[in-house]
């Protein structure tokens, strides 16, 4: 319980000793002193006039070394009371950490005010932060009253009154160490851009103009656009603060599409471009709006900055190599991203401590995804001859396979070349053949007894036709060792009939055919099957009636030939016949080396096996 209530007294103590100390006069001849915790604030929301702010009891104590209100639209009135105890005159500036702030008045005790700020074109500074030149007379004292606020950037300082030899000289170093990096960075915007050309790279390109635009929001981030740029620019600089922080999230979203080739990842693929197609509508319509703009970018730019982080995360799971040069470059710039967007929302003060520290964090990104794309390159380039490689050998297996393709056919093309010589040659061996098998049969007709010269002519007509027939299933197949019996009978058949038409005839023909002969024995057949049948219309049936049958078929390597009608028959000793039989049985006997029987009782048969 005692020690409960030291420690009441103790905090209350401290509390009023610094309240004492704060509405206390600040000892100007101090250097490098920080204010705001020894000054009085009081934050207007409605915009009171200086007169109002001096006379009204509006000020408290403030116990800060930073002054963070981030985006609210306020006015900040800061009460400094400086004394000069010494005997000589104390010349100092009141500087302030933050170059980004834009309206910076001060007024002495009379209600002048002097400026400064980005929003304030009239003076040119030749420094990185704003500052106010101090002077107070021996053994004096003074007030001085600040109105500081921002319409498109935080509001966030830190207050120091310091020699103004020393910052400037601080000042000077700051600068030449920012132009420094700037060049790096730049010049390796210019290799970037270069590579976009040659190689004709997207990735490349959009890489180079994020870092342009980031190379120029550092540069007003820093205060070096009002030093280095003219006048007349500032107001369009500052009109578009809020488009430019757009800029930095579209740009930088289209590197990551095709750097990463974010079309195999559809999902990802179209989450940027909805980011992409949002950045776009906000500078169309919001790029005015600095309440619905500043409430969009930050939170937007926080979500992008994240969003670039993780998806190197996943494209390097996924087997993407060059992402670990990215997330070592942007891993760094992401965190300090965060802490600008910290600072952005009134949550840290660290950049006004190290201004340059995102410049330098820039740098080093640059200067690693340079290294990445270097690495990409290498990356494609080993894929290029891997893919060379094995299309050269695709092609040399191609070469192969075409060479013995071609070796195949040229094999197979003088093989049938031979053939065909082969088969010319037989051809014309089995015309001599057939021509005289022709002429023996036209000797045997003469000398057979005299028959009417029409029906001798009808004879050998047909008998030369059923050779012929061989020859027209030889042009359609060009083959002499398969001759497909079947279509060769069957019209073989239909031709006999319709040379043998005649009015009331009703003779009727049918057939069973099952083989595939050579050519030749072809020829036998065919002159087999033409006496066979052309005797059965002539001497079998009576009145012109009845049927006949023929069937070819193979079995177990042995053909066999039927023929049979259901005539009157004949008696085999007759003169008349003897042409037909005979010409039968010396074909199937002495040609095809088989056997012939033969009945004639009541119908006509013929069974041959060769």
């Amino acid at each position: 319980m005692i020690l409960y209530y030291l420690k009441k007294i103790t905090i209350l103590f401290v509390l009023f000793c610094t309240t004492l100390l704060s509405a206390s006069s600040i000892d100007i001849s101090k250097n490098n002193f920080s204010l705001l915790e020894q000054s009085e604030i009081y934050l207007d929301e409605e915009n009171k006039s200086y007169d109002a702010i001096v006379n009204g009891d509006y000020f408290k104590p403030y116990h800060e070394t930073y002054l963070n209100i981030s985006n609210a639209k306020k006015q900040i009135w800061i009460k400094i009371t400086l004394e000069n105890p010494t005997h000589e005159k104390q010349e100092k500036i009141l500087l302030f950490s933050s170059s980004f702030l834009e309206h910076i008045y001060l007024f002495d005790a009379k209600g002048s005010a002097s400026t400064r700020g980005q929003a304030h074109f009239e003076q040119t500074p030749n420094t990185l932060l704003p500052y106010f030149n101090i002077s107070l007379a021996p053994n004096s004292e003074k007030t001085f009253y600040l109105k500081v606020y921002s319409d498109y950037t935080p509001v966030l300082f830190k207050l120091l009154l310091i020699d103004e030899d020393t910052y400037v000289k601080d000042d000077k170093k700051e600068q030449a160490l920012d132009i420094l990096l700037i060049g790096v960075i730049f010049a390796l915007m210019l290799y970037s851009l270069f590579i976009s050309v040659y190689l004709k790279d997207k990735s490349y390109f959009f890489y180079s103009i994020y870092l342009f635009v980031l190379l120029y929001d550092q540069m007003r981030y820093l205060g070096l656009t009002q030093i280095y740029f003219p006048t007349s620019f500032m107001q369009f600089d500052l009109d578009f603060t809020i488009v430019r922080i757009y800029l930095l999230s579209l740009t930088s979203s289209l590197f990551v599409i095709y750097f990463f080739k974010l079309k195999s990842f559809p999902k990802l693929y179209k989450l940027y471009w909805s980011v992409i197609i949002f950045c776009i509508i906000c500078i169309v319509f919001l790029y005015d709006s600095i309440e619905y703009g500043i409430t969009i970018v930050m939170p937007l730019s926080f979500v992008v900055i994240v969003m670039h982080f993780f998806v190197g995360v996943y494209v390097y799971s996924k087997g993407q190599k060059q992402a670990r040069f990215y997330l070592v470059g942007f891993g760094t710039v992401f965190f300090f991203y965060l802490l600008i967007i910290s600072d952005s929302l009134g949550f840290s003060n660290f950049l006004q401590e190290h201004h340059n520290a995102l410049l330098m964090a820039t740098t080093f990104e640059a200067f690693v995804l340079s290294l990445a794309f270097s690495d990409r390159y290498i990356i494609l380039q080993k894929e290029k001859e891997t893919i060379s490689t094995r299309y050269l050998k695709e092609s040399k297996s191609r070469e192969s396979i075409i060479e013995e393709e071609v070796t195949r056919k040229t094999a197979q093309l003088h093989t049938a070349l031979e053939s065909k010589k082969l088969l010319l040659k037989e051809v014309h061996h089995r015309v001599k053949n057939n021509l005289h098998i022709i002429l023996s049969m036209i000797q045997l007709q003469h000398n057979s007894p005299k028959v009417d010269i029409d029906t001798l002519l009808q004879d050998l007509e047909n008998r030369i036709n059923a050779i012929a027939k061989t020859y027209d299933m030889l042009i359609m197949n060009e083959n002499l060792q398969e001759i497909d019996m079947k279509p060769y009978i069957e019209e073989l058949l239909h031709d006999i009939q319709e040379s043998f038409y005649c009015e009331g005839c009703e003779v009727s023909v049918t057939s069973k055919i099952e083989a595939v002969l050579p050519l030749q024995k072809a020829v036998y057949i065919g002159l087999i099957i033409n006496e066979a049948v052309t005797n059965s219309y002539k001497y079998a049936f009576k009145a012109n009636q009845g049927h006949i049958h023929v069937v070819l078929t193979k079995k177990e390597g042995q053909y066999r030939l039927h023929i049979a009608d259901d005539g009157t028959g004949f008696s085999t000793s007759k003169k008349v016949t003897s042409m037909g039989v005979s010409l039968i049985k010396t074909l199937a006997e002495e040609q095809l080396h088989g056997t012939c029987a033969l009945e004639s009782k009541g119908k006509t048969t013929y069974t041959i096996y060769f």
